[in-house]
C-alpha cells in the first residue's frame, strides 16, 4: 500500500505544491493537498486530511499565513508522531511558534524558485523518513532463489515456474519502490535457476519419452526392489 503524503501550502504556492506532488507521485507516493486559510477558529474537519496521511510536507514561504489553523495542524502532526518535512522556498522569517514546533524537524532549504534537484532531495528525504531506503530483503526474493535451487534437483516443472514468477514480482516491487534494491541479485538468481530447472526437466521428460522410459513404472519397480 503506497504511503499517503499531505502537502500543506498557501494558495500563492500552488505551482510549487504541484511540482512536489508530481515528484512524489512519480516515486510511488499518494498525495493530497491542504491549503490553510487565515482563520481565527479551527474547524473540526481541519485535522481530517492529516489523519489519513503518513507525513506532512509543509511549504514555508512569505505567503504561508501566520494562522491558528497552521499551528493546529503542526501540533496535531507532532501529537500523532507523524513526520513533518518543512520545505522552505525563500528566506522569509517564520512565526515564532513555527520555529519552535519545527525545531527538531528535517528542514530542506531550496533555491528560489525550487529546481529539479530540490525536488529530488525532497523525495529522498521523504523516502528516508518513511524507511523506504533501509535494506530490507523481502520473502519473495528469498523464496525465488529457494524454489529455483529446489527445482534444479526435484520437480523443476513445478518449482521452476514458481521461482520465475516470484523473482519477476520482486523486480516489479523494486521498480515501484516497495522493495529494496538489495533483493535484486536474489530475484535474478531465482529467475535464472527457475529457467534452468524448467528447461532441465523438460529435457529429461523428452529423453524419457524418446527412450520409452515410464518414470512412474520405474519408481514402482525401485520401491518394490527396496
Amino acid at each position: 500500500m503506497p504511503y499517503q503524503i499531505l502537502i500543506s501550502h498557501a494558495t500563492e504556492d500552488f505551482n510549487v505544491a504541484s511540482q512536489i506532488q508530481q515528484a512524489l507521485e512519480e516515486d510511488g507516493f499518494t498525495c493530497s493537498r491542504w491549503q490553510p486559510e487565515s482563520a481565527q477558529t479551527v474547524p473540526e474537519s481541519a485535522t481530517n486530511p492529516f489523519d489519513k496521511s503518513d507525513a506532512l510536507v509543509l511549504i514555508l514561504s512569505a505567503a504561508m499565513p501566520d494562522s491558528v489553523l497552521v499551528r493546529s495542524q503542526v501540533e496535531h502532526a507532532l501529537a500523532s508522531n507523524k513526520e513533518i518535512i518543512p520545505f522552505r522556498i525563500n528566506a522569509s522569517p517564520l512565526p515564532k511558534h513555527l520555529e519552535f514546533y519545527l525545531s527538531s524537524a528535517h528542514w530542506l532549504e531550496t533555491s528560489t524558485p525550487p529546481q529539479p534537484e530540490d525536488m529530488r532531495r525532497l523525495v529522498s528525504a521523504v523516502r528516508h523518513l518513511m524507511g523506504l531506503d533501509r535494506p530490507h530483503l523481502t520473502k519473495k526474493a528469498v523464496a525465488s532463489i529457494v524454489f529455483g535451487l529446489v527445482g534444479v534437483f526435484v520437480l523443476g516443472i513445478l518449482f521452476g515456474p514458481l521461482a520465475i514468477i516470484l523473482g519477476r514480482n520482486e523486480l516489479k516491487s523494486m521498480a515501484s519502490g516497495r522493495s529494496s534494491e538489495r533483493g535484486r541479485k536474489y530475484a535474478w538468481m531465482g529467475i535464472v535457476l527457475g529457467f534452468l530447472a524448467l528447461l532441465g526437466w523438460i529435457a529429461l521428460m523428452i529423453r524419457w519419452w524418446y527412450t520409452g522410459i515410464n518414470p512412474s513404472q520405474e519408481l514402482i519397480k525401485w520401491l518394490q526392489g527396496t
